[in-house]
């Protein structure tokens, strides 16, 4: 498990991603340098491909993508931990 403020960087590179996938090239959402480094000195990591956050290479949140039904344009991610319970 992650906690606040392990969650926030990760949430926050997470709207980085929901940012470039609506916008594309003309995104202009930066994440903070606070949260890679948080992310860096913790060993947290995010695989978009699997669709997971690590932590020291284990698993501990599924990404759940979510699109809005009007716009059809990405939210911002649901994670879920590996395990049941869930987190917004």
């Amino acid at each position: 498990m992650l906690n606040n403020n392990e969650l926030a960087a990760v949430k926050d590179c997470l709207k980085r991603y929901t940012e470039f996938n609506n916008k594309g090239v003309m995104s202009s959402y930066k994440v903070k340098q606070s949260s890679l480094l948080l992310m860096d000195e913790r060993d947290i990591d995010i695989d978009y491909k699997k669709m997971v956050i690590l932590k020291e290479n284990k698993p501990i949140y599924r990404i759940i993508e979510r699109y809005s039904n009007k716009t059809h344009k990405m939210m911002i991610p649901k994670l879920e931990v590996i395990g049941g319970v869930e987190n917004d």
